[in-house]
């Protein structure tokens, strides 16, 4: 069996000088049938061009590497700070029945894990889409993988914009402007010229829409939502967090 411990990627910064990974979401936008009914599955997803591909990637320089969503896992953060697993499970399950477990994660109390049994990746996109267009409170994020199984996700309310010099800092909230920002916090002891962006309303454009935004418009040095990391350790028992 596999310990799953998890940890915040931009705690890694402390030793190496780099930024986490970018993942951009693409392909996010699907028309999900109607609510299950109690004792049904999960709604069929469509979506207007049957051939196009469901794409997760980040920005590594220019290069975009693209990743993988799971299939059987998606996580939650909560907002309010009422945190239920038994209502996030009654809630899904009213959308889906193929909900197997939910677990709080120990180390970030915001966060919760739902894990799921034989749906496919595009019913996960559209679970977690219609998810977010009915709840308000929490949000919910895909589970993603590289090619060495890494697994990752990202704070849907939190990035990281590092600035190309001390004179760009006008500029940065010049742009942050037409985003709805909580707070804007320095970062310098990860890295020179960091810092953490924290939105209001992620439902309306989450962190991983907004670093894509920030990062194609050139002005930064490097954008990246927050990420929470699942590093894998091979022990006698599995637990996240």
């Amino acid at each position: 069996m596999e310990k799953v411990g998890l940890k915040k990627s931009f705690e890694r910064l402390q030793k190496v000088a780099v930024l986490v990974l970018c993942v951009m979401l693409a392909g996010s936008f699907f028309s999900c049938g109607k609510r299950a009914e109690a004792g049904g599955d999960c709604p069929p997803c469509k979506h207007d061009d049957a051939s196009s591909d469901i794409s997760h990637y980040s920005y590594i320089g220019e290069d975009k590497r693209y990743y993988e969503v799971s299939d059987n896992k998606i996580m939650f953060q909560y907002f309010d700070g009422n945190k239920d697993s038994a209502k996030i499970m009654n809630s899904l399950q009213e959308i889906c029945t193929r909900i197997r477990k939910v677990t709080k994660l120990s180390h970030f109390d915001e966060f919760m894990l739902v894990e799921l049994d034989n749906i496919s990746k595009e019913q996960v996109i559209c679970l977690i889409e219609l998810w977010n267009v009915s709840e308000n409170n929490t949000y919910a994020s895909p589970i993603l993988s590289e090619k060495e199984g890494i697994e990752f996700c990202f704070v849907p309310n939190q990035l990281f914009v590092r600035i190309k010099s001390e004179t760009d800092y006008p500029l940065l909230l010049k742009v942050l402007k037409s985003y709805n920002v909580k707070s804007i916090e320095s970062k310098e002891e990860l890295l020179p010229l960091l810092y953490l962006v924290t939105i209001n309303d992620a439902h309306r454009k989450n962190s991983m829409q907004i670093a894509n935004e920030l990062h194609e418009s050139g002005l930064f040095y490097s954008v990246a939502p927050e990420m929470v990391i699942f590093v894998k350790r091979y022990t006698n028992d599995t637990h996240y967090g």
